[in-house]
């Protein structure tokens, strides 16, 4: 991370970090009503402006879920499996895209660019050697990579102009969690996406109704 940072250009709050810490469990969105209300009442907690803490916070958790997501794939990938429509492949072709998505929309990726990215797959096989050893030569690994980032460029599109005719099919033009968890499932939209192209926010409970069905 300490490497990444400064190339994103990202600061960590410290100060936010330190008071918030005791207080993290509290924006857990599967056991809360009202997230807005509760980022007003941990801002208060810790006697900083709400909207610093939550540039704070969030901007570190999408940070987080770069670094996770790719260290995810890493190993993934160097075990065997691909990128794909189905099954096992499909996640980590999702998560692989939430990647992109997050970079993209954070104005990452012109910081770093594509070698920024693979560099950050490096790093983990450093950081992981002493739990895995030293990680095989995988020369495809950053073709493939390559690969699934111009097919996200070219069926993102596809997929949200798809997803904006569902839009319209709605009457109230909000999808319900059975139309998220298709087009996520299915279609292979991000639901950072799709909240982007619907305007709608993630549902809390979204991630949990796929784990259990």
């Amino acid at each position: 991370m300490s490497q990444l940072l400064p190339k994103i250009e990202v600061v960590l709050n410290e100060k936010i970090w330190e008071k918030y810490g005791p207080y993290s469990c509290t924006l857990n969105i599967d056991e809360v009503d009202d997230i807005e209300e509760t980022w007003k009442e941990l801002s208060a907690k810790i006697e900083e402006p709400v909207d610093q803490v939550k540039q704070s916070i969030q901007e570190m958790k999408e940070v987080f879920i770069v670094l996770d997501h790719t260290r995810t794939i890493l190993i993934t990938i160097s075990d065997g499996s691909l990128p794909s429509n189905v099954g096992g492949g499909g996640n980590v072709r999702n998560i692989l895209r939430r990647v992109f998505h997050i970079l993209k929309v954070n104005g990452w990726w012109d910081k770093i660019k594509f070698e920024g990215l693979i560099d950050i797959f490096e790093s983990h096989k450093v950081d992981l050697e002493g739990i895995y050893g030293e990680f095989p030569e995988y020369k495809s690994f950053e073709e493939i990579i390559r690969v699934e980032y111009e097919r996200w460029l070219t069926t993102d599109d596809a997929q949200a102009a798809n997803l904006d005719k569902l839009l319209k099919k709605r009457k109230d033009g909000k999808l319900t969690i059975d139309d998220w968890i298709m087009v996520i499932t299915s279609w292979g939209i991000s639901a950072d996406k799709v909240s982007e192209v619907s305007k709608q926010p993630i549902p809390g409970n979204l991630y949990y109704e796929i784990a259990t069905r």
